[in-house]
Formats: structure tokens, C-alpha cells, sequence
């Protein structure tokens, strides 16, 4: 499906510089001014964290781990992850907004409706965390 869809739009345009830009300026809003930010050993990380912060924050890198073969996913081979409940929410959410599952039928077209579908899972995965059985409906503004 992969090269056909490659075939009839094109390759989609790689905008992972931009958004991470933006993630910086939003967590500089909110975070310390030498924060500490741990993240896996992607190359694209380092440059933009320091650029970002002009050098004052800590950049610890982690090499995430496999999960066991059978069962238990979080008992990791080799110990500690620390990057484990990051993957493990990213998982729930793949599971859970379709169009992110693998080997699916299912799509969105525009990152809008993409945007909507993410924020609404949001919202009913922190009313669970909460322990809320009738979620509320205040959203964020979509746009």
C-alpha cells in the first residue's frame, strides 16, 4: 500500500524540523530554564534541544528496549527503560485512534480531522485516568 500511495500523492514532505521547533517554543513556555529532557537516540534531537535553549538545558539519551516475546510487555530485556511509559502510551494510542494502527484500511486525508481524532482521545483517556464515568465536553479549540 505503501508504494502505491507513494505512487498517486508523492512522497509526503518530511516536517519533523518544524515541529519540533514549535514543541520547544511550547515547552520553554511551561518548563525550567536548564530543563533536563530524555529522549531516544534519534540525530535529530541534539541540535535543535541546544538551539532551542542556547545550550542551557541537559540532553540524556536513551536506547529504548524491546519488550519480552510473550506476555508482559513491560518486563524489558536488560532491565529499566526508561523511555517505556512514553512508548507504552504511544501503543495505547495507536490501538486506539485506528487510522494510527497498523495494516489498517482505515485513513484520514487532512491533519486537521487527525488533529480532532487525537484530541478527543486525549480528552476520554484523561477522563478514565481520572476515574470520571461520564465524560465532560470541553474540548480544546480545534481548528
Amino acid at each position: 500500500m505503501a508504494k502505491i500511495s507513494r505512487r498517486k500523492y508523492g512522497p509526503r514532505p518530511c516536517e519533523r524540523k518544524e515541529l519540533l521547533d514549535k514543541l520547544i517554543k511550547e515547552l520553554k513556555s511551561c518548563c525550567a530554564l536548564s530543563p533536563t529532557i530524555k529522549t531516544d537516540l534519534s540525530h535529530h534531537y541534539p541540535s535543535i534541544i541546544k538551539s532551542g535553549w542556547q545550550g542551557r538545558a541537559v540532553h540524556k539519551t536513551s536506547k529504548g528496549r524491546r519488550g519480552a516475546i510473550t506476555g508482559q510487555s513491560e518486563m524489558k530485556k536488560g532491565g529499566y527503560d526508561e523511555l517505556f511509559f512514553l512508548n507504552h502510551t504511544y501503543a495505547m494510542i495507536r490501538d486506539k485512534v485506528k487510522c494510527l494502527s497498523r495494516k489498517t484500511w482505515c485513513t484520514v486525508k487532512k491533519i486537521q480531522k487527525f488533529e480532532c481524532l487525537v484530541y478527543i482521545y486525549i480528552h476520554f483517556h484523561n477522563q478514565r485516568m481520572e476515574g470520571r464515568d461520564r465524560p465532560t465536553l470541553i474540548y480544546p479549540q480545534l481548528r
